[in-house]
């Protein structure tokens, strides 16, 4: 997954294309990653993807290797995130409506997403997908509060923490937490810049209050949408967030991954890969 960068809206944003020229696939899948990731999340599913689809990933503004711009220049809301992402495509060229899938606060992203420019979607998959309004981990309650949060996250917040939160609360399979990964997340998160994107948007997208207001929303969703979820999720459980979002969207397919957390690509890429291609009638070779 060789990175390209692009200028959106004054942020430079890094982003993977799996066909940048020359013949490309009939369809185009876009991935949006979720809250402290980038596109890194997709590297064991991208190649199989990528053969059948032009595949389009992108780090979100604040996160990965894309600019971190001052929360005093950037909201790092869901219009925000989901006006640059349009932007991204935009930049790219891309008028044929396309597969969009947003994982865990990406979910939130490409709903919004969906209710800026509807037509330009053909299906609509939210994978594990933040919308539900539930209690954050512990540690998100902390670093949420008003007075210490801030405080706390921009100078306490370390690597071990960081790797503590991916054990306890996203992976199920604790194996797929490889310290690449944790790399990944951390070398952002190491700069003051970093963090402070991080903590605007945990106050202005992930905080209870902004997903109260989207779940809200997604009643309003008027694209053909699928559901992929991971059994063991900790942080959205299936039986409360998934139910909930399959009911809210009408979702046309609901699909629960045994024995999978909060990060299916990452946890168990061929089995999320095999219900990706139901979703996209695409028999995708087994991932790398």
């Amino acid at each position: 997954m060789k990175k390209s960068n692009i200028n959106v809206n004054g942020i430079n944003m890094a982003y993977v294309d799996s066909h940048p020229e020359g013949d490309r696939p009939d369809s185009t899948l876009v991935l949006v990653h979720g809250y402290l990731a980038s596109a890194f999340v997709f590297r064991d599913v991208f190649a199989a993807l990528e053969k059948h689809h032009r595949v389009i990933a992108m780090d979100l503004p604040g996160f990965g290797d894309s600019d971190k711009t001052s929360p005093s220049q950037a909201q790092y809301n869901r219009a925000f995130f989901a006006t640059h992402v349009w932007g991204l495509l935009d930049e790219l060229n891309i008028t044929e409506k396309i597969h969009l899938l947003g994982h865990s606060m990406g979910g939130a992203v490409v709903t919004q997403m969906t209710l800026m420019q509807k037509d330009r979607i053909e299906k609509l998959i939210l994978l594990d997908a933040m919308g539900v309004n539930i209690p954050p981990p512990f540690l998100g309650k902390i670093v949420m509060n008003p007075i210490l949060g801030k405080a706390i996250f921009m100078k306490a917040y370390n690597r071990f923490m960081l790797k503590q939160y991916l054990l306890g609360d996203v992976f199920y399979r604790k194996e797929a937490c490889t310290e690449a990964l944790v790399d990944d997340m951390w070398r952002p998160l190491s700069t003051p810049e970093g963090k402070a994107s991080a903590y605007a948007t945990l106050q202005n997208t992930v905080h209870p209050d902004h997903v109260q207001a989207h779940e809200q929303d997604l009643q309003k969703i008027d694209v053909e949408t699928h559901l992929i979820w991971g059994e063991e999720d900790g942080i959205f459980p299936p039986a409360r967030c998934g139910e909930a979002m399959r009911k809210a969207t009408k979702a046309k397919s609901y699909t629960v991954l045994a024995g999978t957390g909060h990060s299916p690509p990452e946890e168990m890429p061929q089995a999320f890969l095999q219900a990706l291609g139901q979703v996209t009638a695409c028999e995708y070779l087994p991932a790398r």
